[in-house]
């Protein structure tokens, strides 16, 4: 495995974003509306309102992305984390988890949250790892599949 290069979003990249995040999804639960609609202009839902995504390469090829989604002035979202199947465990989620954690604090959050579900289970020891703890949401998710949700305030990083 060659060296990780973390890059950010480009308009080339828009399919990258689809179908890391297609694999995983349709692999546990069904793409859902909400998906489809960051899908089609992940610029306008994610970089537009100052949130980042960023793409592990290796040796030219997109192995891996993850985004930072503003939510408000201090509460942001890590989302869309897919990292290919052929090069998970291979510390490329962590890695990208890393930039989005710390592009979220550079961007004035307090709070960082995920919304994942039960079944992801290395996912859910990853963001453990990164520090992130359980709470109940105040809103409903827009995705059916969310059933844990998970923060990571700045007093703890």
């Amino acid at each position: 495995m060659g060296d990780i290069q973390i890059i950010t979003y480009t308009e080339s990249l828009a399919s990258e974003f689809e179908r890391l995040n297609r694999a995983w999804i349709e692999k546990f639960f069904i793409v859902e509306a909400t998906d489809l609609e960051i899908f089609r202009n992940p610029r306008e839902s994610i970089i537009d309102p100052g949130g980042q995504i960023y793409f592990a390469k290796i040796d030219g090829m997109i192995v891996g992305t993850c985004a930072a989604q503003k939510l408000s002035a201090t509460g942001w979202e890590l989302a869309k984390l897919g990292v290919d199947d052929r090069y998970q465990r291979k510390g490329i989620g962590q890695l990208l988890c890393r930039y989005v954690i710390n592009y979220c604090w550079d961007h004035g959050a307090l709070r960082i949250i995920i919304e994942t579900n039960r079944a992801l289970k290395p996912a859910l020891s990853l963001y453990d790892k990164l520090g992130f703890r359980p709470f109940i949401p105040e809103a409903a998710s827009p995705f059916v599949r969310a059933d844990m949700f998970l923060e990571l305030r700045a007093m703890q990083k």
